[in-house]
């Protein structure tokens, strides 16, 4: 289930982070003087008038970003309050807003010139960086995975296949109002906190308003929906069995939009630190209460909930406090305004990414049953691990760096690199997880769950396409916001194709046809956004080379699956070795051996770097 609430983040931040791309972006985190990470820094720092103000693009529609971490599976964990794949608040890019110095003073650094650009920096360190960023966000995408594997088995073991069930469909639901009720208001105010506003006056009244308008729209729909729960469960689960869980999924929407505020604020003045150790502490805190409350005082669905929530408390206590005391607590009309209409565009983009990642879980329970839904969610956790472990992480970094590649005369070719050793780690990682995944989901989740995994290879290859996508929808990046709009028709598109293959092949097909809607619509997402940047900004991705590594490794997975039938556990874990080790070996050829051959400019790179 934890792959559940990783996905409901990512979509979360779908349109925050192209919302961002129409701003021009701040260096990468390598060329910023400042990290500012310290308890000391707490304090909001105190900006001149030399902060850059810029003026809100009131139309701009941002795709839901899965350039920015729109992975096709979850990412982060089902109990990580500000929703979870593949991107909430938690996964947005630090790299593109840039600090207000601690002094005041604003650090402006002057783009190198073309010479400079062009010729200083080696391939090499471009893609070390992005290794390097990469890393530093995988720390906390990686810790989601690892609480969930931890509690998923668990919860499987306390609730009933159709409580489990009961319990994704109330998390994606809990994800979908949550989100429309956000309203998009935390990137508005992450754009006025760190662009638009001169003064720490203006900054604490940006805060103050976001709380006002977050009160202002959650407490009368968290009472509407306690409210109505009784009438919401027969609804959404055909029972009035839930009534209590529809009520604390009410009270979920309030605890996780609280959290934006803080969260938001972490991330504008750069307290990666603070940050981090608030998310960890959200999941370690949401992972002990479903022991307790699970486990122990066996409150089933209701008590999963509630855990989620006493997890958004720590984030909520641990900031909101100190924003009110420092802010106080009052209405801005004109910066809500403005922040309603920066903010409400990303509304559409939201339900598309929605109906794209986490409508097929309602969908099963729609046409099929709630136990089909909940083994399908277990199953897609495991099958969606490379999004958190890859994807996500590549994702915050590659949104940091990719205009600074832009600015030099081989840009293309560095995007040419970069797409082949991404998509090629992407394509080992997913042969892995295809022939592994069925034993450890078989050794971790009860037996009643066993034949689900046959969607695990369909959903790690719906991941990897999410990948694929994130590369190669480089048209939006070198535009602008003149064009936005056409990522998101290409949602939209995807969305609409997800639900119609959903409504065709899970009354034929059960979990598989949902599986299979999901792959379909992201190979259609990435080839649209491939289609569409080779027309505006052409880049030589070497498809053919992807689409030859994939045929092998396809090949590869079903030679393994026959010669494994029948075998011991000992023999069936050496012809999983053997087949990724040949895989290793042609996937070596391709991306590095032929290349060479043909007089590829690895050499070259070699010598520059040498040089420098």
């Amino acid at each position: 289930m934890s792959g559940l609430v990783n996905k409901v983040k990512q979509f979360r931040n779908i349109g925050e982070r192209n919302m961002e791309m129409t701003v021009k972006p701040a260096p990468p985190l390598e060329e910023t003087e400042h990290s500012r990470d310290t308890t000391s820094d707490f304090a909001v720092a105190e900006p001149t008038d030399e902060v850059p103000a810029l003026e809100v693009p009131i139309g701009a529609i941002d795709q839901p970003q899965m350039q920015v971490g729109l992975p096709a599976v979850p990412s982060t964990s089902f109990w990580s309050s500000p929703l979870a794949d593949g991107i909430s608040i938690h996964d947005q890019q630090t790299g593109l807003l840039p600090a207000v110095p601690k002094s005041g003073k604003a650090i402006v650094q002057s783009p190198a010139p073309a010479t400079q650009t062009t010729g200083s920096a080696s391939y090499i360190g471009l893609i070390r960086d992005l290794v390097k960023n990469s890393s530093i966000y995988a720390i906390a995408s990686l810790t989601a995975p690892l609480v969930t594997l931890l509690l998923a088995p668990f919860l499987t073991h306390r609730l009933s296949r159709s409580d489990y069930g009961a319990l994704a469909v109330l998390i994606t639901v809990v994800a979908l109002v949550a989100g429309v009720a956000e309203l998009g208001l935390s990137a508005a105010s992450g754009r006025l906190y760190v662009y638009d506003c001169k003064t720490q006056r203006e900054q604490l009244d940006t805060l103050s308003t976001l709380v006002s308008l977050f009160f202002l729209i959650l407490i009368p729909i968290t009472t509407i929906g306690v409210m109505t729960a009784p009438w919401l469960s027969t609804l959404l689960l055909g029972s009035t069995s839930y009534t209590g869980a529809l009520a604390m999924a009410a009270v979920l929407v309030l605890t996780q939009n609280l959290t934006y505020p803080g969260l938001m604020w972490l991330r504008a003045e750069r307290r990666a630190v603070l940050f981090t150790i608030l998310s960890i502490a959200n999941l370690l805190i949401t992972a002990a209460a479903n022991v307790v409350l699970v486990g122990m005082l066996h409150m089933g669905v209701v008590g999963s909930l509630l855990a989620n929530g006493l997890g958004d408390a720590i984030i909520i206590v641990c900031t909101l406090p100190i924003i009110l005391w420092r802010a106080g607590f009052h209405l801005r009309f004109a910066l809500a305004v403005s922040m309603l209409a920066f903010g409400l565009p990303h509304v559409t983009n939201l339900v598309s990414g929605w109906v794209l990642q986490l409508s097929d879980r309602y969908l099963l329970e729609r046409f099929a049953s709630l136990s089909l839904a909940g083994g399908y969610s277990v199953a897609y956790s495991l099958g969606g691990a490379l999004s958190a472990a890859i994807v996500a992480p590549f994702s915050a970094a590659w949104w940091a760096l990719i205009y600074h590649i832009m600015k030099r005369e081989e840009a293309k070719h560095i995007f040419k690199l970069i797409f082949r050793g991404f998509s090629f780690v992407l394509l080992f990682a997913t042969l892995s997880l295809s022939l592994f995944g069925r034993s450890v989901f078989d050794l971790l989740f009860p037996a009643s769950y066993h034949a689900d995994s046959s969607i695990i290879p369909i959903i790690a290859l719906s991941t990897l396409f999410s990948g694929i996508f994130i590369v190669v929808n480089l048209g939006v990046s070198s535009r602008g916001a003149a064009v936005t709009w056409m990522t998101s028709l290409f949602f939209i598109v995807s969305a609409l194709m997800n639900v119609g293959l959903n409504i065709i092949l899970i009354p034929a097909y059960g979990m598989m046809g949902a599986a299979l809607a999901t792959l379909v619509a992201y190979i259609a997402l990435a080839v649209m956004a491939y289609l569409f940047t080779q027309r505006i900004y052409p880049v030589p991705f070497e498809v053919s080379l992807f689409l030859v590594a994939l045929g092998i490794g396809t090949v590869l997975y079903f030679a393994d699956y026959e010669a494994t039938q029948g075998r011991s556990i000992v023999m069936i874990s050496g012809i999983h070795i053997g087949s990724l080790l040949l895989y290793g070996l042609c996937l070596l050829f391709l991306g590095w051996l032929l290349p060479r051959a043909r007089g590829d400019p690895f050499p070259s790179i070699k010598r520059r770097t040498k040089e420098l």
